[in-house]
């Protein structure tokens, strides 16, 4: 069987999608159609959509300088191979409270924005704003799409389906708002991400098994020297398959193993994995980014198959790989994610750093011991072996009710970033994103780092801590001793309570205005805007009442 690509289709108006809810899962970069690709997930269907961006939308930057400025003193940024046009647009500078004009300098590519060093960011040097940001992170941002939502297809746009919300949570949220009008909208947006129904996702766990002579040695997947022997898939929806490739030193294969499938050739082996592969929108791997499916790939170029039959998309340095016309989950990137470890898990694990110790502390069950090397292992010992590793993946997504999944798409929709973005980055990216996306649906300048330290970079502490900027929290000694009757008292939501409570944000946090200036943090020189709520504390606070 050949695998070619499929192209993106245009929006699916008049293909029956319009009539039941996508969900956005992810959104890339489609290079040869020079658009953004929308990746929705059809849980009828059980299949994922690519569909191209309609709306004309190209990649840009943020200048303070004017046109005629730029046009006469920065003559290359005209002259690009990737400008596009220029436009005067107006933002919010919350730093400084006030509103001001911006030039938006448009490209036609990504690359042209930033990433080679005569990128349009590079020609206008200390006069850009907003230039570092993933193309289709900008995209998601400028267009308001959520990942993780339900979206319907009409017209050539995405139409955010309705979502219920039981009249009691209405009602509390309301007692929390209700004498804000906008305040009160804003918390009912945050609930809808909540409320709204989580898919249920086809999908498949896949682990490989490669044959190397030096049983301390792991095969680079960059060269991908020797044979893959055996590869295992386990999904869901009942489907359980080991690939398996003969070898002579192993004799006949054994009969009687309805799992098994046993070929002569390498390259017919990775043939129907690959086959096996496109039958699913979300594939599984664990650390299938540096190993599974690198090697894959690479192993069937070495065997002389052709691009378009390998559907696995990686190079060289790649943070990821991917699968084309699918999504792809990395599960050991997401589980040693120090918030899931700690946070959402309980610390039952420690380090996280093996399939064998999750699966062991989450589900009670670890992977097949060994007694002998992979490679030196009979038939029988390697299905078993192999299709155990692929099991422990699969299930570490379905234990609890999909736990893992519910978690995944509950933080995608809160973060606003894609499936693959969110379980392959940590908590401080995530809230980056969840920020960024606020700033734009409001109209907000998106600071420069150098911006807030210049406005904002005092401090009135010093770390006690070597590698820390500042003291952190007053840790009370216990005394010693032995007592009774003690009570414990638990500030819940202590940080985001504080964050609340004082308005703290960084826009407020030593704002402009001097009648604020008494409004003073008790023990620090900092005082806290009295005019204006602070992005940050209201987000925080959100999701402190909604107790996330």
């Amino acid at each position: 069987m050949h695998l070619s690509r499929r192209p993106p289709t245009t929006w699916g108006v008049g293909r029956g999608l319009s009539s039941r809810p996508l969900y956005l899962l992810e959104v890339g970069y489609d290079g040869s159609a020079g658009r953004a690709v929308l990746k929705l997930y059809d849980e009828e269907e059980g299949r994922l959509i690519e569909v191209l961006d309609a709306t004309g939308h190209k990649p840009y930057l943020l200048t303070d300088l004017p046109p005629e400025e730029i046009a006469e003193k920065y003559p290359e940024v005209l002259k690009h191979r990737g400008f596009d046009h220029m436009e005067v647009v107006e933002k919010y500078d919350a730093l400084r409270d006030v509103k001001v004009k911006m030039t938006k300098v448009v490209a036609r590519d990504p690359l042209s924005v930033g990433g080679t060093r005569r990128a349009l960011r590079e020609l206008l040097r200390g006069h850009a704003w907003e230039a570092r940001i993933k193309y289709h992170h900008c995209y998601m941002y400028d267009s308001g799409l959520i990942p993780g939502m339900p979206y319907y297809a009409e017209n050539g746009k995405l139409r955010p389906a309705p979502v219920e919300v039981p009249v009691d949570i209405t009602e509390k949220v309301k007692e929390l708002y209700g004498d804000d009008p906008e305040l009160l909208g804003r918390a009912m947006e945050w609930v809808k991400l909540f409320q709204a129904r989580i898919p249920k996702l086809k999908r498949v766990a896949l682990d490989i098994e490669v044959y190397s002579p030096d049983p301390n040695r792991v095969p680079r997947p960059s060269e991908a020297p020797y044979p893959v022997i055996a590869v295992s898939f386990c999904s869901p929806d009942g489907f359980k398959k080991v690939l398996v490739l003969k070898r002579p030193e192993l004799g006949s294969p054994p009969d009687g193993v309805p799992e098994a499938e046993f070929f002569s050739s390498e390259r017919e082996l990775l043939r129907r994995a690959f086959e096996i592969l496109e039958r699913y929108p979300v594939v599984l791997t664990f650390n299938g980014d540096a190993f599974d499916l690198p090697y894959l790939r690479n192993r069937a170029l070495k065997l002389g198959m052709r691009e378009e039959e390998i559907p696995i998309e990686w190079r060289p340095g790649a943070d990821y790989a991917r699968v084309r016309n699918a999504v792809h989950i990395d599960l050991y990137r997401f589980f040693t994610n120090r918030s899931m470890k700690v946070y959402a898990f309980g610390g039952k694990y420690r380090e996280g750093r093996s399939l064998d110790e999750i699966s062991e502390a989450l589900l009670g069950e670890g992977k097949v011991s060994l007694d002998k090397p992979i490679s030196e292992l009979s038939y029988e010992k390697l299905i078993r072996y192999s299709l155990r590793d692929a099991e422990l993946t699969c299930r570490l997504t379905t234990f609890d009710d999909e736990l893992v999944l519910k978690l995944i798409i509950l933080m995608m929709r809160i973060s606003k970033l894609g499936i693959e973005d969110l379980t392959r980055h940590n908590i401080s990216s995530w809230i980056r994103s969840m920020l960024y996306f606020e700033h734009r649906r409001r109209g907000y300048l998106i600071p420069n780092e150098e911006d807030l330290r210049r406005v904002k970079g005092q401090t009135d502490t010093r770390a006690i801590i070597k590698g820390k900027k500042y003291m952190g929290a007053v840790v009370i000694d216990p005394l010693p001793g032995v007592f009774f009757n003690v009570v414990v008292v638990d500030f819940a939501s202590l940080y985001p309570s504080l964050v609340t409570r004082w308005n703290l944000s960084y826009e407020t946090v030593r704002c402009p205005h001097e009648e604020c200036r008494d409004n003073r943090i008790p023990g620090l020189s900092h005082w806290v805007c009295k005019k204006r709520r602070g992005l940050m504390s209201e987000v925080v606070g959100f999701l402190r009442d909604f107790r996330v």
